[in-house]
């Protein structure tokens, strides 16, 4: 890599940064920037590791490690904290606890594994967009870079044993073409079965990475003539500025759609400094403009995102004038440059009068691994002492709380919210029933029917099986209770998203999430019968088109006839209404003084005349409709009786469930009486 500073590769980061943030704020669409981020990053740290590796022949890892270290963790740990500071003002206090969750992957470089992950959870979907989902980036960054001088180091000792050289560019580009090629069939793949979570994968971004390591080891190779040069530059820039209108907002990535900006990036970086100096794409990358951009580019990036967060929270809306929007970035502006000025410049020098860490004793070697724990230390303990502070109230609402029996239709709403609805909201989002935290649900890609028993283990009992999705699972908490006081067995067999149907009801329905429901509920109907149960429970209705009104689905149909042909009775209970657009507890939080502004209208979620009148005389088959326990003649509350209805835009509260118990235990009894 050259020894000087390229200005057209500045340009170029303060661009990529722009995109991403124009498209955050007003587009809301993949921008193109983080691609160029990454490709630009690899490049300049392949770089550096190859200047190295030539000079020494090896490549020194804690001195590689500790610059990174003390170049990325003040300014980054910072933001981090304040982020923290200011969600405790900003944050709605249902979301603590996944705010705390990602405070933490933050802190530990693991963002984009946590994204990953909440991406494939049924249950997590709907949630907002954290204040340090920014970080997925820095995360994925920081996981490459412990990759990087590793790998060089083993390919370059198979360069040394192949042809004598240990730095030969040649068999590192051969080994960055193959590895880049290895990561992009694996998003290819991976993206093809479900594209939804995959865009935070690391080793579906590895190929981005390992395009700027390979122009990193070529670039020496490549000598253009000026006017290719130029030429290359112009193309590469038009891509990347493309990308914002040519890559479909829904397009999978980071799949063939990502190698346009990639394209565009590696044009520009193999284009050298042999451009043609009065060049338009020249003169717009070494703008003065986009150079002290670029300077602040970083802390720029990491502080926009919770600043527009935050003010979208205080301002009631996701979507942002012009005005709002240019607000944001100057506060983020104004934000980025003081860090600079204040963190980064200080830092920056620090590090020339120590003259680096590559040299000098242990503890010059290990001083920025220090560092870099001692600053992340405050942000660790304001975590480890919020989440004991909330952590404590919703554990203590968990085995304290009491709900009044809801044995009638609503006949008066709540007009005033309750002395405990704080402890409501904070405990609200991890209240859930046992089957998702004991391995009785099954996984979203998996097909297994897992078969899960409590209450009375004498196959002799009394046995209800609840069978269905995550709106079946939602009874289990009543079912359980019923099950403990009348010494009777409860089995379950539930999947989240995945009703006996069969059909896949989550998020992004793709590829094998779709076959495994498919898949599971043929042999969850198979399994309920082959058990005998003398009670099966499920739901009886799903959400219309649009989430207006509600069906009978034929495939539940099919389901109940199967069982109930086998002298097995069935309680099927009529689902309860859906937000589906907004969270019930955010909502509520964030409107205290008017919360019944939150309540869905009856009209629009419960059809008239009942869709279960068609089967209502089916044999064997009761029938239980709780719209009239959800819902008053126009409205259906979000609170009711001081307790909050829905943990999320979707499932009913464990609380609101448990005040549902005796009426459900009577619906059990009546059918076991007709049934005996």
């Amino acid at each position: 890599m050259p020894a000087a500073r390229r200005k057209d590769i500045e340009g170029l980061r303060a661009i990529g940064m722009a995109l991403v943030v124009i498209c955050h704020i007003w587009v809301g669409k993949v921008s193109g920037g983080v691609d160029v981020f990454f490709v630009i990053s690899a490049y300049l740290m392949t770089g550096s590791l190859l200047k190295q590796l030539e000079k020494t022949g090896t490549v020194d890892l804690l001195g590689f490690w500790g610059r990174i270290l003390v170049r990325i963790c003040p300014t980054a740990f910072l933001i981090l904290f304040l982020t923290l500071m200011a969600g405790l003002y900003f944050q709605p206090m249902s979301l603590w606890r996944a705010f705390a969750t990602h405070g933490w992957m933050a802190l530990l470089q693991l963002e984009n594994l946590q994204l990953l992950r909440e991406s494939t959870d049924y249950l997590a979907r709907g949630q907002p967009a954290s204040p340090f989902q920014q970080y997925w980036t820095l995360s994925t960054q920081m996981q490459f870079f412990g990759f990087l001088p590793i790998w060089l180091l083993l390919v370059s000792q198979i360069a040394r044993t192949t042809r004598n050289r240990a730095d030969d560019r040649r068999i590192l580009a051969i080994a960055c073409a193959l590895i880049g090629l290895a990561s992009f069939v694996f998003a290819l793949w991976i993206l093809a079965l479900n594209p939804a979570p995959h865009y935070f994968n690391p080793a579906a971004r590895l190929w981005e990475f390992m395009a700027g390591a390979l122009c990193a080891c070529v670039a020496p190779m490549v000598n253009l003539c000026a006017r290719a040069a130029s030429l290359a530059r112009t193309m590469g820039l038009l891509l990347i500025l493309a990308c914002v209108w040519v890559v479909p907002a829904d397009a999978a990535y980071p799949g063939i759609a990502a190698l346009v900006p990639v394209s565009g990036a590696m044009l520009i970086l193999l284009s050298g400094r042999q451009a043609v100096d009065g060049s338009l794409a020249r003169r717009v990358l070494e703008a003065p403009l986009l150079q002290r951009l670029a300077s602040l580019s970083f802390a720029f990036y990491l502080a926009h995102w919770p600043i527009l967060i935050f003010y979208q929270e205080a301002a009631g809306t996701t979507k942002l004038n012009l005005i709002q929007g240019c607000l944001v970035i100057a506060l983020a502006l104004l934000l980025a440059a003081a860090l600079h000025s204040l963190i980064e410049k200080p830092t920056k020098g620090l590090m020339s009068h120590w003259g680096g860490y590559s040299r000098g004793d242990w503890r010059r070697r290990s001083a920025p691994f220090a560092a870099g724990a001692m600053l992340a230390v405050p942000s660790a303990a304001f975590l480890l002492a919020w989440q004991q502070y909330y952590g404590g109230i919703a554990r203590d609402y968990a085995q304290s709380y009491t709900v009044q029996p809801i044995a009638g239709p609503i006949q008066t709403m709540d007009t005033v919210l309750p002395p405990d609805i704080d402890r409501q909201l904070i405990a609200a989002k991890g209240m859930l029933p046992r089957l998702y935290t004991n391995g009785c649900d099954t996984g979203p890609h998996s097909a297994k029917v897992q078969l899960c028993t409590t209450g009375n283990l004498d196959s002799n009992a009394f046995t209800i099986l609840l069978i269905g999705g995550s709106h079946s699972t939602q009874w289990f908490p009543a079912l359980e209770q019923i099950a403990k006081d009348r010494n009777w067995r409860l089995l379950s067999i539930t999947k989240s998203a995945c009703p006996i149907d069969g059909v896949y009801i989550g998020p992004r329905t793709a590829g094998r999430q779709v076959e495994a429901c498919r898949e599971w509920a043929r042999h969850a109907v198979a399994k309920a019968i082959a058990l005998k149960p003398d009670l099966v429970v499920t739901t009886a209705t799903r959400p219309g088109p649009g989430n207006v009104g509600e069906v009978v689905p034929e495939g539940y149909v099919d389901a109940w006839r199967k069982i109930t042909a086998n002298n097995i009775d069935i309680l099927a209970i009529r689902d309860n209404p859906r937000t589906e657009t907004y969270s019930v507890p955010e909502c509520v939080d964030r409107n205290r003084a008017n919360f019944r502004a939150c309540d869905m209208r009856r009209d629009r979620h419960i059809s008239s005349p009942s869709r279960l009148l068609p089967v209502r005389d089916m044999p064997r088959l009761a029938l239980w409709d709780i719209a009239d326990l959800l819902c008053g003649i126009a409205t259906c509350p979000v609170m009711h009786d001081g307790v909050l209805v829905y943990n999320d835009n979707s499932h009913l509260s464990v609380p609101f469930v448990m005040a549902l118990r005796i009426s459900l235990e009577r619906e059990i009894l009546s059918q076991q009486e007709s049934s005996s």
